[in-house]
């Protein structure tokens, strides 16, 4: 299981890298990562970035289940599937200078991979900038803007997986420091829960790993079972029935009072 330690290296060093390495590597790069965090939404929308015009519908459309942390989720109209691709056509949608523009209101489908080589190209098959039509300015302001928002999203989404993905390692390590000095008590002092935590676990892996279709009453009534003598076993150690309770001022609690 990658850890969030490992996520984060992983966004350390795509932040890192972000000037020095190509739009595409880092877009691959924010997709692994959204991927891992089960962020749907941001992995189908750059992953859209990515995609070459044309290709089989069938094969298209497995591309982008693969991407959904709950598959349940494809067709879903406000599902992250068609969210990422509406997001898409909005970015994607040419803003011409005029409204009667034959390009405005077209949706630029090519590639980050395209856009980049078209880029260079348009200058080489025009003869220079001086010698392009307005049509194919118009193309070229709309690659460049959609490079520089697709490179924006990436930037924008590593900037808050590493302020999230922090505060969370710093947390996961206090609750990690502190568990091992209550497992280390319970160990100590009532060493049966630390086992009846296992069994707690085992039935629960038990019943996630059972068909959907099937029954897990049995299973998750024994998990609770466990739970149950677990909390009377550290009510116990910590304060044994015989003992009475003590008030705020230190005094014995009479019980039959």
């Amino acid at each position: 299981m990658t850890t969030t330690d490992q996520i984060l290296d992983l966004v350390h060093l795509a932040l890192d890298e972000f000037d020095d390495r190509q739009l595409d590597v880092t877009i691959h790069r924010t997709i692994r990562i959204a991927n891992l965090l089960g962020d749907s939404q941001t992995a189908i929308r750059l992953g859209l970035e990515l995609k070459p015009m044309g290709g089989a519908p069938a094969a298209n459309a497995a591309d982008v289940r693969r991407l959904l942390a709950d598959p349940e989720t494809w067709g879903d109209p406000n599902g992250p599937a068609e969210q990422a691709i509406t997001e898409y056509i909005g970015d994607r949608t040419i803003k011409a200078p005029t409204e009667d523009h034959p390009l405005d209101g077209k949706v630029l489908s090519h590639s980050v991979g395209d856009l980049t080589f078209w880029d260079t190209e348009f200058i080489r098959l025009a003869g220079g900038v001086a010698n392009e039509s307005n049509e194919s300015l118009v193309m070229r302001l709309a690659g460049h803007q959609a490079l520089s928002r697709a490179k924006h999203r990436c930037f924008t989404s590593l900037c808050q997986w590493e302020r999230q993905l922090t505060y969370a390692n710093t947390n996961e390590r206090i609750f990690t420091r502190f568990q091992s000095h209550v497992d280390a008590l319970l160990a100590s002092g009532t060493p049966d829960v630390l086992q009846r935590f296992s069994s707690v676990f085992r039935r629960l892996r038990e019943s996630a790993e059972l068909d959907p279709s099937q029954e897990v009453g049995d299973e998750l009534s024994q998990a609770m079972a466990s739970c149950r003598r677990i909390l009377e076993s550290v009510v116990d150690h910590v304060h044994p029935p015989d003992q009475p309770a003590s008030l705020p001022d230190g005094t014995q609690a009479d019980p039959s009072q």
